[in-house]
């Protein structure tokens, strides 16, 4: 990562732990809130959600971005809506997405929307000082009853402006195409709160034109394990119409060892457990959508079954993995003089800590045996 600072006559205002390869997409909205700031125009804090969030304005008094210190999240120390408690590196509001480290998640979203035709908004991760962040009551002496800023890290997201969201429109006049790309976005991140309060919707200006779709809030996708997916599109009648031509196209192209790559180089921070993650399901849906399915199949085999009176059952995505380990396993007991190590095999070691799921599978993967072997696994 590249840093760039903005200054005023109190000192530095903002660092930017700037994504490399879209600078100049954050720079200028930076640019932007901090002349806001300079000139007394002050943020305001969101009511909803969970964690602590602010709109930042721009000298017009418009909404430009949306940023999240990573102290605020849910269970953080300074969540300022009572959900705290927590220590660093236990997990989240999911098992497998430890607290504190959904904002750099947001920018991993970001930077696998190669082409940006996914829509994910422009992200970055940035030290930030305001007084108007929260924080709790064992440091607030120090703060001075909010005379003083407070310096965070936190993740900076471009304000999209909308008419709703997708929980307040028919979602039969959404696009195909839209809804595949999400999909595909959600299926390569495993996405595991992919719900329609995310998905901005901006009606058209001309009413022969379709709506438009905008994926927000990425802070629970790249978890540390085959955790359950939440995919809201699961249910619409676009996901079950087969990929076109440029879709299947663009998935095939996906380089899933190259995106490991872009996140280990831009966010240092990323955990090896979560690229893995990445890798195995980039290619879970390669081969998938190289076999026919659509995007409703390949959600369901990624989803979690649920019986009444019963526990929750693998996905199928999951069992595929434990059938892997165990023949990985058989090969090993007949093989004894081989010299396979760890980390040229797959472990899929079954979690049974307090906060994780009865099935949350740790994936850890070799690139040149899956290559070589998993059209195997998938038959």
């Amino acid at each position: 990562m590249a840093a760039a600072s903005y200054k005023d006559n109190h000192g530095e205002l903002v660092e930017m732990l700037v994504p490399l390869m879209q600078f100049s997409m954050t720079k200028g909205l930076v640019h932007d809130i901090v002349k806001a700031i300079e000139i007394g125009i002050e943020p305001v804090p969101i009511s909803s959600g969970l964690g602590g969030a602010y709109y930042f304005k721009n000298c017009d008094g418009d909404y430009v971005a949306i940023v999240k210190p990573t102290d605020e999240e849910p269970f953080a120390p300074n969540n300022p809506k009572g959900f705290v408690g927590r220590v660093l590196g236990q997990p989240g509001l999911k098992p497998s997405v430890r607290f504190c480290e959904t904002g750099f998640r947001e920018v991993a979203a970001f930077l696998l929307d190669h082409d940006q035709s996914d829509k994910v908004p422009p992200t970055t991760l940035m030290k930030i000082n305001h007084s108007i962040f929260n924080v709790n009551d064992e440091v607030d002496e120090i703060k001075f009853q909010n005379t003083m800023r407070v310096c965070k890290i936190a993740s900076l997201q471009q304000y999209i402006h909308h008419d709703f969201d997708a929980s307040d429109h028919r979602t039969s006049s959404f696009p195909v195409s839209a809804v595949h790309r999400i999909g595909i976005l959600d299926v390569r991140l495993l996405n595991t709160d992919r719900h329609a309060g995310n998905i901005l919707v901006k009606k058209p200006n001309n009413s022969f034109d379709q709506v438009e779709l905008v994926p927000i809030d990425h802070g629970l996708c790249l978890p540390e394990s085959l955790d359950d997916p939440y995919f809201e599109w699961i249910h619409w009648p676009q996901a079950s119409i087969p990929f076109s031509d440029d879709e299947l196209e663009y998935i095939s192209n996906l380089e899933p060892v190259y995106d490991s790559e872009l996140l280990r180089m831009e966010l240092p921070m990323i955990h090896e457990a979560c690229l893995r993650v990445l890798v195995l399901c980039t290619i879970f849906l390669k081969e998938a959508a190289s076999f026919g399915l659509c995007l409703t199949e390949i959600g369901e085999m990624m989803t979690r079954q649920q019986f009444h009176g019963h526990e929750e059952e693998p996905s199928e995505l999951e069992s595929i993995c434990i059938q892997a380990r165990s023949l990985l396993e058989e090969t090993e007991m007949w093989s004894p003089a081989s010299k396979t190590t760890d980390k040229e095999m797959f472990q899929f070691d079954i979690e049974s800590e307090e906060h994780s799921s009865n099935f949350g599978t740790m994936v850890s993967y070799s690139v040149e045996s899956f290559e070589t072997e998993e059209d195997d696994y998938l038959k």
